[in-house]
């Protein structure tokens, strides 16, 4: 029983103000719409820490399979509307934010080299939420809501 509640206090929702991608993918938007969040994923992914954190994971389930369970459960829980665990979330406040910013640094190396290859800016997590948040926020056409109450 003792194991079983452990990690209830570590298990918290999302915040309100953190983009929420399943709401959004359950929305109706027009082709061109869609088109335009798909590559403001797709950028903030490759220009941003999505890179960099994508290398370290695969890494990690290389080394050590059993790392695969942990991220399938985070999955689950971001899918639910709840934060993932992190080691961040299990250390005390200083020390997670010292943690945090240190593994920052490590998976931004990749969005960073890539950005800079590409003649673009590095995208930090914050300045990818905002630019999905942008994009979402931005109203259709009239011609594209006609069309889609139609479908």
């Amino acid at each position: 029983m003792v194991v079983s509640h452990a990690g209830c206090g570590v298990i918290k929702e999302k915040p309100k103000s953190q983009v929420d991608e399943m709401s959004a993918v359950s929305q109706p938007m027009s082709s061109e719409k869609a088109k335009a969040v798909l590559g403001e994923v797709g950028s903030n992914f490759v220009y941003g820490p999505g890179l960099g954190d994508a290398a370290v994971n695969l890494g990690a389930v290389i080394v050590f399979p059993p790392f695969l369970v942990y991220l399938l459960g985070n999955t689950a829980l971001s899918l639910s509307g709840y934060q993932p665990v992190t080691v961040s979330s299990l250390l005390p406040e200083d020390a997670g934010k010292a943690w945090s910013n240190g593994y920052d640094t490590v998976v931004s190396g990749p969005g960073r080299v890539a950005a800079a290859a590409a003649g673009r800016e590095y995208r930090s997590q914050e300045v990818a939420d905002e630019r999905l948040r942008n994009v979402l926020a931005e109203e259709s056409p009239p011609a594209d809501r006609a069309q889609m109450k139609g479908n």
